[in-house]
């Protein structure tokens, strides 16, 4: 028998087995977070309790974290469950309903901490889940700017590249203009005048 085509059997079978076996197991669970925009909100129909996000992981104290199931592999969910794994001390965060048409959940991180969320999906290949770790804390400026001494945890400690671009641009100086009334039109990355 032919070395070659004995090869080429055992990666067509080799193929086969990926194959079958990624269709029993093809399911791949990933929790999307959901950018609130108040576009979105109108279409959804939501009152004001439901407040805008920007659909970051990392939030402020206080601010939604808005989530949705999904399956990367493209299978139909056919059912889903979500669970705090584990949540800051004294937090009373649970997640909620928003949209059942868009499978649309939120939770409020009401403690500065850690919020790790589990999804667990169902598909007609199965099930899998996967965790995700949100995160709250208190605005803590960006440091090296203003007069603001340097003081960890501020991003410019860790982001010295990015800070030193975005201090010559507008959004460096957006909040003192608004404080002293001066209209904040400016584009993005457009160089101060």
């Amino acid at each position: 028998m032919n070395k070659r085509f004995v090869k080429k059997c055992f990666i067509f079978a080799l193929l086969g087995i990926f194959f079958m076996t990624g269709s029993l197991y093809g399911q791949d669970a990933r929790i999307e977070i959901v950018a609130m925009s108040p576009l979105l909100q109108s279409q959804l129909g939501l009152g004001p309790e439901y407040f805008p996000s920007t659909g970051l992981g990392n939030v402020g104290k206080g601010e939604h974290i808005y989530i949705r199931a999904h399956d990367l592999a493209g299978g139909e969910i056919t059912d889903y469950e979500w669970e705090f794994v584990s949540r800051p001390d004294g937090s009373e965060a649970e997640i909620t309903i928003v949209s059942e048409d868009e499978g649309i959940y939120y939770f409020v991180a009401d403690v500065v901490g850690q919020y790790r969320v589990k999804l667990t999906i169902t598909t007609d290949a199965g099930t899998d889940d996967v965790e995700r770790i949100f995160s709250a804390n208190m605005f803590l400026g960006v440091g090296q700017y203003g007069g603001v001494p340097l003081d960890f945890p501020q991003c410019s400690g860790c982001h010295d590249d990015v800070f030193q671009n975005w201090k010559e641009t507008d959004h460096a100086t957006l909040f003192q203009r608004a404080v002293d009334g001066q209209v904040p039109g400016f584009g993005a990355g457009r160089q101060r005048t």
